[in-house]
């Protein structure tokens, strides 16, 4: 189960890096996104990592009051002081995930988030991005996902969607399979205009390209 919200507010899962050498603008927009979360009191479902964008995210919402929900496959659990969710509000919990790779804790991030927004990060952000984005194409799942494109970090993502489009390597048009936003706050907008009543809308744009 996730901890209890204010009405009308969202699970909003957040894929970020767990990397300490992430760079300070990186870290300077999940920690915006958490401050927004927290102000707006959505829950922030995330892998529950206290250093990289995990962290900076945690760390602002906790700051803010807010609640988090980590989510954290039992290999990473070696003392749970180190996460920032439990310096976080009250309510906040952390879900230990087993199995021998990463696919039970990607179904539960999904399983208990209203939407999803992805930050910079590296090959485990990708895994769990791309999988949803491959959910969605084959109309396995109507969960809406941006991804922030941050000093334009994801410019070569990007640039290969557009070309499998072009190539007719996908049928769907990037826009509608992942939408890019340059900022947090436009992200969050767009994800809170979907959980609102447009997700179905757009998937069914999805499926139907």
């Amino acid at each position: 189960s996730c901890p209890r919200r204010a009405p009308g507010a969202m699970r909003v899962c957040v894929f970020a890096s767990s990397s300490p050498q992430t760079p300070a603008p990186y870290l300077e927009a999940a920690a915006r996104l958490g401050t927004l979360l927290a102000e707006h009191g959505h829950v922030c479902v995330n892998g529950g990592g206290g250093s990289g964008g995990m962290g900076a995210l945690n760390a602002a919402v906790a700051a803010g009051g807010g609640v988090v929900q980590g989510v954290i496959h039992a290999r990473w659990v070696v003392d749970e002081a180190d996460f920032a969710v439990d310096q976080a509000g009250a309510g906040s919990r952390m879900v230990v995930v087993g199995g021998t790779d990463l696919a039970d804790r990607k179904r539960k991030l999904r399983d208990v988030s209203d939407c999803i927004i992805a930050l910079p990060g590296g090959p485990g952000t990708w895994d769990e991005l791309f999988e949803l984005v491959a959910l969605r194409q084959l109309g396995m799942s109507a969960l809406p996902v941006c991804l922030v494109n941050c000093s334009g970090y994801y410019d070569g993502f990007v640039a290969q969607m557009r070309r499998a489009q072009e190539d007719a390597i996908s049928k769907v048009r990037p826009d509608l399979l992942l939408p890019v936003f340059p900022s947090v706050d436009e992200a969050l907008a767009w994800a809170a205009a979907q959980v609102g009543g447009e997700a179905a809308a757009d998937a069914e744009l999805v499926r139907a390209a």
